[in-house]
């Protein structure tokens, strides 16, 4: 037995305690939310941004340093001698703003606004920009929400990698 012992600091934090040195640390989910909140901020209001993604007819000013964190596509862009590495644009094409929106929310905030109707949609850019997490929660929402009178139409729009369905 160990003179270790972990307590709730609050319901989602914790704490690890060492009774002997009287040292410990303390893990603090609001201090990890609050970041994320003023990057999410910070990508709003453009502050502190070194890359814009231009997507149709819109620019969205992002960090890459959040981009290549969940994402090995543009970890691979912005680490490789690529011109995107140089440039502070990078083009997408064959994704859809609202789609690639929803990824940049999920990627500063870790949620992912799905629906029915665009589920496709969000897993496609998930898939094409590499966000694999992304992915496994758009094959869990289609799961989740076949049934019978859509199950036809999801199968012949949707083709699942098989390291995706793997949980």
């Amino acid at each position: 037995m160990t003179n270790t012992s972990l307590l709730n600091v609050n319901s989602a934090d914790r704490q690890e305690w060492n009774k002997d040195s009287k040292s410990g640390t303390i893990a603090v989910n609001e201090q990890m939310y609050q970041t994320f909140q003023s990057l999410q901020l910070f990508r709003q209001k453009a502050q502190f941004t070194d890359v814009i993604l231009c997507v149709g007819d819109e620019e969205l000013p992002c960090h890459k340093v959040v981009l290549a964190a969940g994402s090995q596509y543009f970890h691979a862009m912005f680490s490789s001698p690529y011109k995107e590495q140089q440039t502070s644009h990078v083009t997408l094409d064959h994704v859809s703003p609202w789609a690639l929106r929803r990824l940049l929310d999920f990627a500063y905030l870790g949620v992912l606004e799905l629906s029915v109707t665009t589920v496709q949609d969000v897993f496609n850019a998930a898939s094409l920009l590499d966000y694999p997490i992304a992915m496994k929660a758009c094959v869990r929402f289609i799961e989740q929400n076949l049934d019978i009178t859509n199950c036809l139409g999801v199968e012949s729009r949707v083709r699942t990698p098989r390291s995706c369905i793997k949980t």
